[in-house]
């Protein structure tokens, strides 16, 4: 019951960020969700970056680092909570939406690889608030963080703005449609890129 409760307020949602993506304050709320996604809202930004690039917007490369930016301050916020307000607030996210098997096996992640396990949820549906209060929670290196969360994401939304901006409308809609598939693809391409290196 609490479970199709929680996906009718996230299709409801999802509808109304789509709907501000074709108002005129839309980059306002581009930066907005990017921020409050990356550490306690359930939609991503890319529904909003994605709608805004196919319906025609300029400076559609703005669009990209206005996202990046927007969900980095927002993992610094995830980290913030992590560290000093788990025991609060923190706790409060995981339960909500259902988190708590994530965050133990995002202790075993980092433990193997922090840089890449950050980097890979900043680039793949892999839920990225976990990993940003998890970083917080486990004491992640801040710079380590930092850098992978700024190579993940802005790759991320980069990629996303050049693909749509080189090949269209008909890109778009598979985005949409095939966004989980087509960004863990990529992730996996970049890793054996960055290890053959």
């Amino acid at each position: 019951m609490i479970v199709e409760w929680v996906y009718k307020i996230k299709m409801r949602l999802r509808a109304f960020i789509i709907m501000q993506s074709l108002r005129p304050s839309a980059p306002l709320w581009l930066f907005f969700v990017s921020v409050i996604e990356s550490s306690i809202f359930p939609i991503p930004p890319d529904v909003m970056l994605i709608t805004m690039v196919v319906s025609g917007y300029e400076r559609r490369y703005r669009l990209a680092g206005l996202t990046t930016a927007g969900s980095v301050l927002g993992g610094v916020i995830g980290y913030i909570i992590g560290t000093v307000f788990f025991e609060t607030i923190g706790v409060r996210l995981v339960e909500l939406y259902g988190l708590a098997d994530e965050v133990v096996r995002v202790a075993g992640y980092f433990e193997q690889n922090a840089f890449t396990a950050i980097f890979l949820s900043a680039f793949t549906p892999i839920p990225y608030k976990v990993f940003t209060l998890g970083a917080g929670l486990f004491s992640i290196s801040f710079l380590q963080f930092m850098l992978a969360s700024v190579l993940g994401r802005g790759s991320r939304f980069y990629l996303e703005v050049f693909f749509l901006k080189r090949y269209g409308h008909g890109l778009g809609r598979i985005f949409f449609r095939y966004f989980n598939g087509i960004s863990f693809i990529l992730a996996i391409l970049i890793l054996i890129w960055v290890f053959m290196r």
